[in-house]
């Protein structure tokens, strides 16, 4: 994979916004490459949501997010002008752009892995191979390949402070060994 945009990438000169028009809009920059486009994904109320774990400020939200309902969140604007990304919009997205990938950053650790993953899967069905899980451990890449996808990520700086410790060492050397099955960035 090539040309990974974070958190639907830059739009106005505001980063990390995980909204729709930031993703059109770096989708529609990079129509010709392969891109893909890393989103946050957080646990609310009553589902999930994209979102950046931590900045619900920009989307001039007081509390939570773990508070919030999906109603009330796709009444929110990103920084007073940007439509909130929700997995609705991004089914839509991956129909119109075959060609791009989505990077699935869960970020709150409260949230149940693979709970995440089944309610993905489920929305997703046909589009897998678009989708890039982010794996933390060796049980969530067990549970990508339980479920059908074929791509994921390794982010060791969840439970690792140091790429260079044993631990994160052990972890890359356990992970290689199942590129046969998944393809591994």
């Amino acid at each position: 994979m090539n040309n990974i945009v974070h958190a639907g990438g830059n739009i106005d000169n505001n980063h990390y916004s995980n909204s729709y028009e930031a993703i059109i809009k770096n989708i529609e920059e990079n129509i010709n490459n392969n891109i893909t486009i890393e989103i946050d994904v957080l646990k609310i109320k009553d589902g999930y949501i994209i979102a950046h774990n931590g900045y619900e400020n920009i989307y001039g939200y007081n509390g939570d997010f773990t508070n919030i309902t999906m109603d009330e969140f796709n009444n929110l604007l990103v920084y007073n002008k940007y439509t909130p990304m929700n997995f609705i919009l991004l089914k839509n997205i991956l129909d119109k752009y075959k060609n791009v990938k989505f990077n699935l950053d869960i970020k709150d650790q409260k949230i149940d892995y693979n709970n995440a993953l089944h309610f993905i899967k489920e929305i997703f069905k046909d589009n897998l191979e678009n989708l890039v899980p982010q794996v933390y451990e060796l049980d969530d890449l067990f549970k990508c390949v339980e479920l059908g996808f074929t791509f994921c990520m390794v982010g060791i700086w969840k439970y690792y402070d140091d790429i260079y410790s044993n631990n994160s060492q052990n972890f890359i050397k356990n992970i290689q060994e199942y590129n046969n099955i998944i393809n591994i960035t």
